[in-house]
């Protein structure tokens, strides 16, 4: 169970059986994970975005999911600090850049430069795309 301060909107909150023994997401296709810290400011900081993010990409048929370490420790494979936000595409992990800016249109960007013609081509140039670009 999450934390209370982490009621999300419109993200999933993800438990150790959504994952493989070698930390890959068992969801096929394209989704987005953050990893957060229910006590790390960073986290708290990018919550609100992650949320909107979820909202945002929902025409494109990618889930957003989070997971708390505080909960899952055994899920932090792949990467040392937090909040880390991770693309799995067929459960293979793309780390979003930790230097990369944290607000919910630049996540958008990102994960339209990240996805298939087809499925990129249905979100990223139509409407929500305009959406997701301001």
């Amino acid at each position: 169970m999450a934390d209370e301060s982490y009621k999300w909107s419109n993200v999933t909150e993800l438990a150790p059986a959504a994952f493989t023994k070698d930390g890959r997401l068992k969801q096929r296709g394209p989704a987005m994970v953050l990893f957060y810290r229910p006590s790390c400011p960073w986290c708290k900081k990018v919550k609100a975005d992650w949320d909107k993010f979820a909202e945002s990409v929902r025409p494109a048929g990618v889930p957003v999911g989070a997971v708390s370490i505080a909960l899952y420790p055994e899920l932090r494979v792949g990467f040392r600090t937090v909040p880390t936000m991770i693309l799995y595409k067929d459960g293979v992990p793309t780390l979003y850049p930790s230097d990369a800016p944290r607000d919910w249109q630049s996540m958008c960007v990102w994960l339209c430069s990240h996805l298939d013609n087809s499925r990129a081509l249905g979100f990223c140039s139509t409407a929500p795309r305009k959406k997701c670009l301001g």
